[in-house]
């Protein structure tokens, strides 16, 4: 839990340097914020840092205090959100599932996705009954979508040629760790396959 907030704050103070320096949003909030800057009458780019400083380096700043104060907020509530582990399961489940349902349809605001969280559920139940890891599943339900999107813009990039991901020193050791990542616990699987003694008839 430490891991993903720690990344999805960096992400989302993160995103907001392309905003302020190209004027390229760089998430679906600074995209609501690029509008909000142009109802103001501000452009977000490179002459910001010039024709408005004290908006732009006032704005950095406060990011930076909003953490701090983010930090403050949560150490004093958390006495009391540990006491959320002491209220009954039967309890809990109701508010979980709610929170659930409303969350996959507040996402695309159909029942599309009230169903398909319905469909990952059981599955993960058997996948966590028959010893399988469920991570991975869940995994691929967030990162399946930008993984097709960030690959058709490589694609229309590169006139739909594989030489993209490996003509520059970037892209190239980016594939390698990837390759790595991916093939690591299959070539270890295979060794110990190899390596395991046949048992005595």
């Amino acid at each position: 839990i430490a891991a993903s907030e720690a990344a999805n704050n960096a992400a989302a103070a993160g995103a907001f340097a392309p905003l302020l320096a190209l004027g390229i949003p760089g998430s679906g909030t600074g995209a609501v914020l690029l509008g909000g800057l142009m109802m103001w009458g501000l452009n977000p780019g490179p002459l910001l840092f010039v024709n408005e400083p004290d908006f732009t380096w006032g704005l950095i700043a406060s990011l930076f205090f909003s953490n701090i104060f983010a930090l403050v907020v949560a150490v004093s509530v958390i006495p009391f959100l540990i006491k959320i582990l002491t209220v009954p399961i039967r309890f809990l489940i109701p508010v979980v599932i709610t929170i659930c349902v409303v969350g996959a349809y507040s996402s695309s605001f159909s029942m599309y996705g009230v169903l398909v969280m319905l469909i990952s559920g059981i599955v993960c139940y058997f996948l966590a009954k028959a010893g399988y890891p469920t991570a991975p599943m869940i995994l691929s339900f967030v990162l399946a979508s930008l993984l097709e999107s960030n690959m058709r813009k490589a694609f229309i990039v590169s006139g739909g040629s594989l030489d993209i991901f490996v003509q520059r020193p970037i892209s190239c050791a980016l594939t390698i760790v990837f390759l790595i990542f991916v093939g690591t616990p299959i070539i270890r699987a295979l060794i110990r396959r190899f390596r395991k003694k046949p048992e005595a008839v």
